[in-house]
């Protein structure tokens, strides 16, 4: 270079303050280590979110004995039972639910479960017929139920049979106080048993006929799901964490950067690391818990749809809306299906709408599809009608007062969302069926008559 340059020219042409070989290698290899500690995300744990749900234990203890066999009740009093049971579970969605069989012994179905849904389908695929004994011994049902009960408060025990001789229940009253069970009886017969209708008062249960409609059902509902001191509560902890990666990240980053392009100022790329540096751990603080509010409500509004409480739900899923078009079009989804289920098909087809413009769901738009198909249909059902009327009213210059029905979409055509889709293949699957039997020592005055 100085055999082309003279002196002065190759001074100009240099940069002697730069950086030498060691350390360029030094700062490159520390920017590598930061840039590997900001891919670890480091985190500290701050406190947590809590939340609590108090629900009432309920264990619903159905009689097999050789007397649930007559048919007198069409088509026998088992299978009143397993009905009434199936309206029960489909009902309860804030009591925790497991189920006996007795008659003899004791047998466990299903544990104290959170989830009715589930216990209900797995009911569905039991095909018991098998009579376990001819007598009925209510103390197995009352020590069973007992076992199940360890760890659970508010207890309530419901017993579904035909049976009860008229004999002194001391001992089982005694029995059910010692261990604070709340005892019910739904009676499968049609006159009353007065002793089992009187130890079911003073255990502080109640004692109800069956009906053939659901009357029975939601009179106990309302009974154990009443607000008690003693309901079992359940807390759900949600970790809360503070990020700490983007220190390392923008450090590293800046070295690099600096390595790079050493004439840029050291002091302008400090202050861009500070004035960043304390903002997106704040936010994604926020965000974590806007998100978290956010899925809590969707899951209760999905609770709520579940449980055919479609204003409630529709409410829910609006207020569960944030600002991910994905999810946001996934609720809107949600929220026109349920207006359909409400036979609202005007506003499930403006939120169907909705849905493809926050992001293009092939379920949303097939479902628009079927919606639209149907409006068009029954405008012109609505059309003929009135073109029908208008001639009567002209013909017989009579004023006609009429009320046209209101139209329906065929929902069994809609197509559910993944969560709904994704539960319905796990319905179809067939599950075994495994019965406990669980020890029982004492017996019932009665538990030796044949019924």
């Amino acid at each position: 270079m100085a055999h082309y340059f003279s002196k002065e020219m190759l001074k100009k042409l240099s940069y002697s303050k730069g950086l030498g070989h060691q350390t360029r290698t030094r700062l490159f290899l520390l920017s590598l280590v930061l840039l590997i500690v900001a891919l670890a995300r480091p985190v500290v744990e701050k406190e947590q979110l809590d939340t609590s749900e108090a629900k009432s234990s309920l264990i619903i203890a159905i009689d097999f004995s050789k007397s649930m066999h007559q048919t007198d009740i069409y088509p026998s009093h088992l299978a009143l039972a397993l009905k009434k049971l199936d309206r029960l579970l489909a009902k309860a969605t804030q009591l925790d639910i497991g189920i006996l069989f007795y008659a003899n012994d004791a047998y466990m179905l299903y544990p104290l479960s959170q989830n009715p849904t589930l216990l209900r389908k797995l009911l569905k695929d039991a095909n018991i017929t098998h009579t376990f004994a001819d007598n009925t011994n209510l103390f197995s049902a009352l020590e069973a139920s007992a076992v199940l009960f360890k760890t659970h408060s508010n207890k309530h025990l419901l017993i579904l049979s035909d049976a009860g001789e008229n004999v002194s229940r001391a001992k089982e009253l005694s029995y059910v106080q010692k261990h604070h069970i709340t005892l019910s009886s739904l009676a499968l017969t049609p006159t009353p048993k007065q002793r089992m209708k009187m130890l079911c008062k003073q255990s502080g249960g109640i004692y109800r006929q069956y009906s053939w409609g659901d009357e029975d059902v939601q009179a106990l509902l309302k009974f154990f799901t009443k607000r008690h001191p003693n309901m079992q509560s359940y807390h759900y902890a949600l970790k809360q964490y503070r990020e700490y990666y983007m220190f390392p990240l923008l450090l590293g980053l800046m070295i690099l950067l600096f390595l790079w392009r050493p004439h840029l100022s050291p002091r302008l790329l400090l202050f861009c690391f500070l004035s960043y540096g304390t903002t997106p751990s704040q936010a994604s603080i926020l965000d974590t818990w806007r998100e978290y509010q956010q899925a809590k409500t969707y899951n209760q509004a999905t609770q709520a749809y579940k449980n055919k409480h479609y204003t409630y739900a529709l409410k829910l899923y609006k207020n569960s809306l944030g600002e991910n078009p994905k999810r946001n079009a996934k609720i809107y989804h949600n929220i026109a299906t349920t207006y359909a289920r409400s036979r609202k098909l005007s506003l499930a087809k403006k939120y169907y709408e909705k849905s493809l413009q926050s992001f293009p769901l092939a379920q949303s738009k097939e479902n628009l599809a079927l919606i639209n198909k149907q409006l068009k249909e029954e405008r012109k059902v609505l059309h003929k009608k009135y073109q029908k009327l208008l001639f009567k009213s002209i013909a017989g210059k009579q004023q006609y007062k009429t009320r046209f029905t209101s139209y329906s979409v065929k929902l069994h055509t809609l197509l559910p969302d993944e969560e709904t889709r994704w539960f319905n293949k796990v319905l179809k699957h067939k599950s075994p069926l495994y019965l406990q039997k669980i020890p029982t020592h004492l017996r019932s005055l009665d538990a030796n008559v044949s019924q």
